[in-house]
């Protein structure tokens, strides 16, 4: 139970340090995109869109205060994969994937000895990211594209290695 705590905490810890060294998105292209989709959406709070400094983070967190971490590279992205990665992103925060996963892990680290609490854990990851691609798909989006949207993030974000982070990512290469 301890290991995992200290997991948790070090995960909320790197993520915190890349938040702070972020740089607020508040016009534009993608605050216009993240505004129009979260309010089909019919998200309440405002998402606060972030560019980090490394190409390795594109995640979604929080409850109150929902936000989206895009990768240093993301201003250059064409208009289609912003509206595919925004439509995601913003699924997992509709969906409130973010404090559904952490009480799963939390569940996971009080039950450390079951091999359930760790396959239940994995199933509910993997769950959400289907869920939030099928979100994407019925916005009106294409499969094919999306998929080369997929194989695009991941590409660029596999190329460093930022460490784990409690919060869903659009893209692992593991799971491509």
């Amino acid at each position: 139970f301890a290991a995992s705590v200290l997991v948790l905490a070090t995960g909320f810890g790197r993520l915190r340090a890349l938040t702070r060294r972020a740089t607020t998105i508040s016009e534009g292209g993608w605050r216009l995109a993240a505004d129009r989709i979260g309010a089909e959406y019919g998200l309440r709070h405002p998402v606060r869109l972030m560019r980090g400094h490394s190409s390795a983070a594109l995640v979604a967190w929080g409850w109150w205060r929902p936000t989206v971490l895009l990768p240093a590279d993301a201003e250059a992205w064409p208009v289609d994969r912003i509206g595919v990665v925004l439509s995601h992103e913003l699924g997992h925060l509709t969906r409130h994937d973010w404090p559904v996963q952490l009480a799963a892990e939390v569940m996971r680290g009080v039950l450390w000895f079951n091999p359930l609490a760790w396959l239940t854990c994995l199933w509910l990851r993997r769950d959400s990211e289907h869920a939030c691609d099928d979100m994407v798909l019925a916005r009106g989006y294409a499969a094919d594209a999306y998929a080369t949207h997929l194989l695009e993030v991941a590409r660029g974000l596999r190329s460093t290695s930022e460490p784990w982070l409690p919060a869903p990512a659009m893209a692992r290469s593991s799971s491509l």
